[in-house]
């Protein structure tokens, strides 16, 4: 974009810009041009003292005590200034924080962006810029920024995954699914969004996140221990009574995978997963069947064995695909 002319930039940085000036030339600052001049301007207003080898870096508390002074000005400036201060004493932080005490926030830089895929059988551990840790499972795909920009912490998934979101109530944390969004600001909780499956589920271990769908605006808060699903076919979002946390979807990530009165389509899929194999139900009738069983650490035969040792099914295995029949 073209560079603003050096009157308007410094108006917006004294707090005299209009709402549309200060948009117009804090969106400069996002391209390389713009973090140079501001670099420059912060050097030369709010310069970094030294001693010896050592570096005391600018804090947001400097900047509020130089903005405070400002803000005590002669009276005829005092209702101007404060006019402006709610818009840009955030933005000035915001700029202490990225400049100069968390190098590792890049806000007005074009970020890289990350893409993670899994293949069926693994599970990978990814912790975020900001400190979330994503637990990714198999086949799942996930596509994020190296650093995430001002204000905004967003990224995309597909597949199953298991997120600790770091907290920060002003800078909420926003997964898109397709036509689905999960806002979150600092919370647990396992997504299951599989490309082949017609629908999402969310279940929330700790804290609340909202689901809303694009199509028609639909919003809905989840809260502890709930498990919401949305149809990708109708684009609604409604609550599954039969899901709770003591499911497989919360203890996947430690190993131990729950059943809670799971149906056997469920539990087949989460094992197609898991163990990288396909299976094939040549009897619909034993679809009926539920299962609350623990299967932690085990091959694919033993679990199987615990499966046909608690119902009339039986596994034969046609090597990558398995055949599940009624006894």
């Amino acid at each position: 974009m073209d560079r603003p002319n050096d009157n308007l930039i410094e108006a917006v940085l004294a707090n005299h810009g209009k709402p549309e000036e200060a948009k117009l030339v804090t969106e400069w600052f996002a391209t390389n041009d713009g973090q140079e001049y501001l670099s420059i301007h912060m050097d030369k207003n709010y310069p970094i003292k030294k001693s010896g080898e050592e570096v005391n870096k600018f804090t947001e508390v400097q900047m509020w005590e130089n903005i405070q002074k400002r803000m005590h000005a002669p009276s005829h400036r005092k209702i101007q200034l404060l006019k402006y201060a709610a818009l840009f004493i955030p933005f000035l932080i915001l700029i202490s924080f990225s400049f100069y005490k968390n190098k590792e926030f890049k806000s007005f830089q074009k970020t890289e962006m990350v893409d993670v895929y899994v293949p069926k059988g693994k599970h990978i551990h990814v912790t975020l810029q900001d400190g979330t840790s994503i637990y990714l499972g198999p086949d799942s795909h996930l596509h994020y920024p190296r650093h995430f920009k001002l204000n905004e912490r967003m990224i995309s998934f597909v597949g199953e995954a298991y997120f600790d979101v770091a907290k920060n109530s002003h800078w909420p944390f926003l997964i898109k699914i397709g036509d689905l969004d999960i806002k979150v600001m600092g919370t647990s909780f396992n997504v299951m969004a599989c490309s082949k499956s017609p629908e999402i589920k969310v279940n929330l271990d700790k804290g609340k996140v909202n689901m809303k769908s694009n199509s028609n605006g639909c919003e809905v808060p989840i809260r502890v221990g709930e498990c919401f699903v949305y149809s990708k076919l109708t684009k609604t979002i409604k609550q599954d009574h039969q899901e709770n946390r003591g499911s497989y979807y919360c203890n996947w990530k430690n190993g131990l995978i729950v059943f809670n009165d799971t149906k056997l389509k469920t539990v087949l899929n989460v094992l197609s997963l898991k163990f990288n194999t396909n299976f094939n139900i040549r009897d619909s009738s034993i679809c009926k069947f539920t299962y609350t069983i623990h299967l932690e650490n085990k091959s694919l035969k033993s679990s199987l064995n615990d499966i046909e040792s608690i119902t009339p099914i039986r596994f034969y295995n046609r090597g990558k695909q398995t055949d599940v029949c009624a006894k």
